[in-house]
Protein backbone atom coordinates (compact mmCIF):
# COMPACT_ATOMS: atom_id res chain seq x y z
CA UNK A 1 0.00 0.00 0.00
CA UNK A 2 1.41 3.42 -0.85
CA UNK A 3 2.53 5.59 2.01
CA UNK A 4 1.14 9.08 2.61
CA UNK A 5 4.09 10.89 0.98
CA UNK A 6 3.57 8.88 -2.22
CA UNK A 7 -0.17 9.63 -2.30
CA UNK A 8 0.58 13.31 -1.69
CA UNK A 9 3.07 13.29 -4.56
CA UNK A 10 0.38 11.84 -6.85
CA UNK A 11 -2.12 14.48 -5.65
CA UNK A 12 0.26 17.37 -6.24
CA UNK A 13 1.06 16.05 -9.72
CA UNK A 14 -2.59 15.66 -10.74
CA UNK A 15 -3.94 18.91 -9.30
CA UNK A 16 -2.53 21.43 -11.82
CA UNK A 17 -3.83 19.50 -14.85
CA UNK A 18 -7.16 18.26 -13.47
CA UNK A 19 -8.39 21.28 -11.51
CA UNK A 20 -11.02 22.83 -13.75
CA UNK A 21 -10.89 19.96 -16.27
CA UNK A 22 -14.11 18.51 -17.69
CA UNK A 23 -14.57 14.76 -18.18
CA UNK A 24 -15.62 14.21 -21.81
CA UNK A 25 -15.66 10.41 -22.01
CA UNK A 26 -14.46 7.29 -20.22
CA UNK A 27 -12.93 4.02 -21.40
CA UNK A 28 -13.26 1.11 -18.99
CA UNK A 29 -10.98 -1.82 -19.73
CA UNK A 30 -11.51 -3.71 -16.45
CA UNK A 31 -14.74 -3.32 -14.49
CA UNK A 32 -13.10 -4.66 -11.34
CA UNK A 33 -11.46 -1.25 -10.89
CA UNK A 34 -14.95 0.16 -10.28
CA UNK A 35 -16.17 -2.53 -7.87
CA UNK A 36 -16.48 -0.02 -5.00
CA UNK A 37 -18.86 2.17 -7.02
CA UNK A 38 -22.23 0.90 -5.84
CA UNK A 39 -24.16 2.14 -8.88
CA UNK A 40 -22.19 0.02 -11.32
CA UNK A 41 -20.26 0.87 -14.46
CA UNK A 42 -23.01 2.63 -16.40
CA UNK A 43 -23.91 4.85 -13.42
CA UNK A 44 -20.22 5.70 -12.95
CA UNK A 45 -19.94 6.87 -16.56
CA UNK A 46 -23.30 8.69 -16.67
CA UNK A 47 -22.56 10.52 -13.42
CA UNK A 48 -19.01 11.53 -14.30
CA UNK A 49 -19.17 12.49 -17.99
CA UNK A 50 -19.82 16.19 -18.47
CA UNK A 51 -18.71 17.22 -14.98
CA UNK A 52 -15.89 19.58 -14.13
CA UNK A 53 -13.30 18.52 -11.55
CA UNK A 54 -12.98 21.26 -8.93
CA UNK A 55 -9.69 20.12 -7.43
CA UNK A 56 -7.67 17.17 -6.16
CA UNK A 57 -7.70 16.60 -2.39
CA UNK A 58 -5.99 13.95 -0.29
CA UNK A 59 -7.89 12.47 2.66
CA UNK A 60 -5.52 10.01 4.24
CA UNK A 61 -4.55 7.61 1.47
CA UNK A 62 -7.57 8.43 -0.71
CA UNK A 63 -7.64 11.00 -3.51
CA UNK A 64 -10.89 12.98 -3.69
CA UNK A 65 -11.80 15.05 -6.73
CA UNK A 66 -14.90 17.15 -5.94
CA UNK A 67 -17.20 17.51 -8.95
CA UNK A 68 -19.25 20.46 -10.13
CA UNK A 69 -22.99 19.97 -10.56
CA UNK A 70 -24.16 19.47 -14.15
CA UNK A 71 -26.92 22.02 -13.57
CA UNK A 72 -27.78 24.58 -10.90
CA UNK A 73 -30.91 22.74 -9.79
CA UNK A 74 -29.33 19.31 -9.60
CA UNK A 75 -30.07 17.67 -6.23
CA UNK A 76 -27.25 15.94 -4.38
CA UNK A 77 -24.51 17.55 -6.41
CA UNK A 78 -22.01 17.37 -3.56
CA UNK A 79 -20.13 14.40 -4.98
CA UNK A 80 -16.55 13.51 -5.76
CA UNK A 81 -14.53 11.06 -7.80
CA UNK A 82 -12.59 9.00 -5.27
CA UNK A 83 -9.45 7.05 -6.10
CA UNK A 84 -7.37 4.63 -4.07
CA UNK A 85 -4.07 3.26 -5.38
CA UNK A 86 -4.20 -0.02 -3.49
CA UNK A 87 -0.77 -1.69 -3.49
CA UNK A 88 0.31 -1.13 -7.06
CA UNK A 89 -2.03 1.47 -8.55
CA UNK A 90 -1.02 4.56 -10.48
CA UNK A 91 -2.85 7.61 -11.80
CA UNK A 92 -0.95 8.94 -14.78
CA UNK A 93 -1.57 11.96 -16.96
CA UNK A 94 -1.02 11.39 -20.66
CA UNK A 95 -1.52 13.35 -23.86
CA UNK A 96 -4.16 11.81 -26.15
CA UNK A 97 -2.54 9.34 -28.51
CA UNK A 98 0.37 8.61 -26.15
CA UNK A 99 1.58 5.01 -26.24
CA UNK A 100 -0.58 2.57 -24.34
CA UNK A 101 0.38 1.91 -20.71
CA UNK A 102 0.44 -1.71 -19.60
CA UNK A 103 -2.34 -2.71 -17.22
CA UNK A 104 -4.47 0.39 -17.86
CA UNK A 105 -7.85 -0.27 -16.26
CA UNK A 106 -9.73 3.03 -16.76
CA UNK A 107 -9.08 6.14 -18.89
CA UNK A 108 -10.82 9.46 -18.31
CA UNK A 109 -10.64 11.67 -21.40
CA UNK A 110 -10.67 15.25 -20.14
CA UNK A 111 -10.48 18.80 -21.43
CA UNK A 112 -8.27 20.93 -19.21
CA UNK A 113 -9.31 24.42 -18.11
CA UNK A 114 -6.85 25.83 -20.69
CA UNK A 115 -8.63 23.94 -23.51
CA UNK A 116 -5.97 21.25 -23.95
CA UNK A 117 -7.07 17.60 -23.97
CA UNK A 118 -5.52 15.21 -21.44
CA UNK A 119 -6.07 11.65 -20.29
CA UNK A 120 -6.11 10.41 -16.71
CA UNK A 121 -5.10 6.75 -16.81
CA UNK A 122 -5.78 4.50 -13.83
CA UNK A 123 -3.29 1.65 -13.91
CA UNK A 124 -3.34 -1.17 -11.37
CA UNK A 125 -1.33 -4.37 -11.61
CA UNK A 126 -2.95 -6.23 -8.71
CA UNK A 127 -6.44 -4.69 -8.85
CA UNK A 128 -6.41 -3.75 -5.16
CA UNK A 129 -7.07 -0.06 -5.94
CA UNK A 130 -10.10 1.45 -7.55
CA UNK A 131 -12.26 4.40 -8.50
CA UNK A 132 -15.73 5.31 -7.30
CA UNK A 133 -18.06 8.29 -7.02
CA UNK A 134 -19.09 9.10 -3.48
CA UNK A 135 -20.95 11.78 -1.56
CA UNK A 136 -19.05 14.53 0.23
CA UNK A 137 -20.05 14.89 3.87
CA UNK A 138 -19.51 17.80 6.21
CA UNK A 139 -17.00 17.18 8.97
CA UNK A 140 -18.08 17.49 12.60
CA UNK A 141 -15.84 20.54 13.12
CA UNK A 142 -16.83 22.17 9.81
CA UNK A 143 -13.22 22.31 8.65
CA UNK A 144 -11.69 20.93 5.47
CA UNK A 145 -11.16 17.18 5.81
CA UNK A 146 -8.25 16.82 3.47
CA UNK A 147 -5.10 18.36 2.14
CA UNK A 148 -5.21 20.45 -1.01
CA UNK A 149 -4.08 23.72 -2.52
CA UNK A 150 -7.18 25.71 -1.63
CA UNK A 151 -10.08 23.34 -2.31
Amino acid sequence: MPELPEVETVRSGLAPALTGATVNSIDIFDQRSLRRHLGGVSDFCETLVGRRILGVVRRGKFLWMPLEAKSADEPGSEIALVGHLGMSGQMLLRDPGAPEDKLTRVVLHCMQANGEPIELRFIDQRLFGGLQIDTLVETADGKTAGFSDGV
